[in-house]
C-alpha cells in the first residue's frame, strides 16, 4: 500500500484501471489525446457556446430527489464559476442538501446536510470534473493542459447514436510512481457520449466511491435532454443523475443566467 494526503491506494485497483485499458507499455503521464477526440470536443464546444464566453452560470430548476422508492419534490439552484467551482443547492421535502466543488487551489469538495454541518469529500471523490450539470463548462475544461481525450467509437446510448470519448487527467509528473499516476488518471476518468448528429453531450458516466474506499466504484450517469439556447448558451433543460443505475436527481431547468456575477464566497468549503 502507498498513500498521499490520507488517501489509501490499492495496487490491485490498477489491474482494472487505466493501465489495463490503454496497455502497460504506456503510462498516463506519457499519453496524448488523439485527433478524432479533440476534433469532436471542439465541435461540441461550438455547438454549446458558439464561441461565447461564460465566466459563470446560474440555473434554477424544479427538482425531484429519489432514494429507493421515495421521491421528494422541490427546487434546486445550480451555480458554476469558471471550470473549477460548482455548487448545487436542493430543497425538496425533507431533503435539504448542498454539494460544492472548489478546485481553485487543489481538487476539493464538500457536502452540507439539513443540520448545516459541512462534510469534506474524500480526495478520491474530487478527481472528476466539478460542474457535472453544465455541459458548456465541462467541455471548456476539456482543453486543459493535462487532459487526455481518447476516441472510443460510435455507439447507441439510450436509443441515440453517439460518439464515445474517454477523458482523464495526466498528473504531469506530480507522482513519481506510475501506479499512483495511473490511479489518479482512473479516478478522473469520465466517459462522454456526444450526439453523433448535433455533437451535443447526451450522457456522461464516471465513478463515485465510498468515503473510506477508493477501490469500490459506484457508477454515476448524468443524462442531458431538451437543449435550449439561452443568452447564447445551448444548455439542457432536463438533467437526470443516476447512481448505480437508479434515479437519484431529476432536474427541470426553469431559468438560466449567464455572466451574472456569481460570487466566489458561495464556493467556500468551510
Amino acid at each position: 500500500m502507498f498513500g498521499h494526503g490520507g488517501l489509501r491506494f490499492s495496487p490491485g485497483l490498477l489491474v482494472f484501471g487505466v493501465l489495463a485499458q490503454i496497455g502497460t507499455a504506456q503510462t498516463s503521464a506519457s499519453l496524448t489525446s488523439d485527433a478524432r477526440a479533440v476534433a469532436l470536443i471542439s465541435q461540441a464546444q461550438s455547438a454549446l457556446t458558439g464561441g461565447i464566453g461564460a465566466a459563470d452560470l446560474s440555473l434554477n430548476s424544479n427538482a425531484i430527489w429519489a432514494v429507493g422508492k421515495t421521491y421528494e419534490t422541490g427546487t434546486a439552484t445550480l451555480k458554476v464559476k469558471g471550470t473549477s467551482k460548482a455548487r448545487l443547492d436542493i430543497s425538496a421535502g425533507s431533503v435539504i442538501r448542498s454539494e460544492i466543488r472548489n478546485d481553485t487551489a487543489d481538487t476539493d469538495g464538500a457536502w452540507i446536510g439539513a443540520d448545516g454541518t459541512t462534510h469534506k469529500l474524500a480526495l478520491h471523490n474530487c478527481q472528476t470534473l466539478p460542474a457535472w450539470f453544465s455541459p458548456a463548462t465541462f467541455m471548456t475544461a476539456m482543453t486543459g493542459a493535462n487532459v487526455v481525450l481518447q476516441y472510443v467509437g460510435q455507439e447507441t446510448r439510450n436509443s441515440i447514436a453517439v460518439d464515445h470519448i474517454r477523458y482523464f487527467q495526466r498528473t504531469a509528473g506530480l507522482y513519481k510512481s506510475q501506479r499512483a499516476a495511473a490511479l489518479f488518471a482512473q479516478l478522473s476518468q469520465t466517459e462522454i457520449y456526444l450526439d453523433a448528429a448535433s455533437h451535443l453531450p447526451r450522457v456522461i458516466v464516471y465513478n463515485s466511491h465510498p468515503e473510506q474506499d477508493q477501490d469500490t466504484n459506484f457508477p454515476v450517469e448524468v443524462r442531458f435532454a431538451a437543449y435550449k439556447v439561452t443568452n447564447g448558451i445551448n444548455a439542457p433543460s432536463h438533467i437526470q443523475r443516476l447512481l448505480n443505475g437508479s434515479l437519484n436527481l431529476d432536474l427541470t431547468i426553469t431559468s438560466i443566467q449567464v455572466n451574472s456575477g456569481v460570487p466566489d464566497s458561495i464556493f467556500a468549503l468551510q
